[in-house]
């Protein structure tokens, strides 16, 4: 059960680092520089397609690491983004990993340290 656990773990990792590079390669216009509040950032990842974990699965935990100090580079890139934005196709997937992981282990829960990031970043 646990390599189960541990290869449904390392398949949401991949997926997440390719959804990263994917992301990373778009440009930043000067638009996406501005700083927008948080109901207009809100709105502006929305309008990419993109969807808040949370609101498809409230018990996945999010602890986005580049919206702290607690990150390799030792610094706050998000600033205080608190909020996992995925792709739909990708977010129903994460969502489902959960249930099959509660499942098995009630007591256990996703915890998501990044995903979509700001495009000014």
């Amino acid at each position: 059960m646990i390599n189960r656990i541990i290869s449904i773990y390392r398949a949401i990792v991949r997926v997440i680092s390719l959804i990263i590079c994917i992301l990373c390669s778009v440009h930043s216009t000067a638009q996406d520089n501005v700083i927008l509040s948080d109901d207009a950032f809100n709105e502006k990842m929305l309008s990419y397609g993109l969807v808040n974990i949370a609101t498809l699965d409230s018990s996945i935990l999010v602890d986005l690491r580049y919206s702290g100090t607690n990150n390799f580079l030792g610094e706050d890139m998000y600033g205080e983004l608190e909020i996992a934005y995925f792709e739909a196709t990708f977010a129903d997937r994460v969502v489902a990993a959960q249930r099959e992981l509660r499942r098995r282990n009630p007591e256990l829960r996703l915890l998501i340290y990044d995903a979509a990031r700001p495009l000014s970043v």
